[in-house]
């Protein structure tokens, strides 16, 4: 398993590691971020009006699939200011557009 692995031989001159992992041995089914953005494009296009989701900020690729399934939808996203936040904290290491950039995907 990858998690094992890393744990037992984590990247050199890493300081600290933090991972989500409310799924970590737990045999219960999931699935895949594709499939929910799908769950979501369906849903937003049932759904007439406002469509409100609540999610973690920290999880990134949850927030992006929001963002993906918003634009097939022809809908916005809109986050709050503790999501923006995050997002500018990591604009630097990722290919993620912060808040603050002029490549922020506004449509």
């Amino acid at each position: 398993m990858l998690v094992e692995r890393l744990m037992h031989s984590p990247p050199a001159n890493l300081d600290m590691l933090i991972i989500e992992g409310a799924n970590l041995g737990i045999d219960k089914p999931t699935i895949s971020e594709a499939e929910l953005e799908d769950q979501f494009v369906e849903l937003g296009g049932r759904t007439p009006g406002r469509l409100f989701v609540t999610w973690s900020g920290q999880i990134i690729d949850r927030t992006v699939t929001l963002y993906r399934a918003a634009r097939q939808c022809g809908r916005t996203l809109v986050i709050d200011l503790y999501t923006a936040d995050v997002l500018e904290a990591v604009a630097d290491g990722t290919r993620l557009p912060g808040p603050a950039s002029p490549n922020w995907p506004l449509f």
